[in-house]
């Protein structure tokens, strides 16, 4: 019984560190404010683009929110941010905005 004790501290604890150490990761990797206020302002104008050019892209990663778009960028890392936009920029390239 002892010895199998020893394995489920190990093992909570080899869990904890991971969860520690990915968390740690995570927040060097967040985009920051000047990120965040550059990816919301190209969202919004992207979605201009799209409403104007009559694209018809819709959904959460189509709208005039620029909050929620700064907002979603802060809970997100710096890549995906990055992703998002050119997700975006390749979609107004095909419907012609571009």
């Amino acid at each position: 019984m002892f010895r199998s004790f020893n394995r489920k501290a190990a093992a909570a604890a080899l869990a904890a560190g991971m969860v520690l150490a990915l968390s740690h990761i995570g927040a060097a990797e967040a985009a920051g404010h000047k990120v965040c206020r550059n990816y919301a302002d190209s969202a919004v104008w992207q979605h201009n683009r799209n409403v104007n050019a009559r694209c018809g892209y819709g959904g959460l990663r189509w709208h005039y929110a620029w909050q929620l778009h700064y907002n979603w960028c802060r809970g997100a890392p710096k890549w995906r941010a990055k992703e998002e936009r050119r997700i975006r920029r390749r979609a107004l390239r095909a419907c012609g905005a571009l």
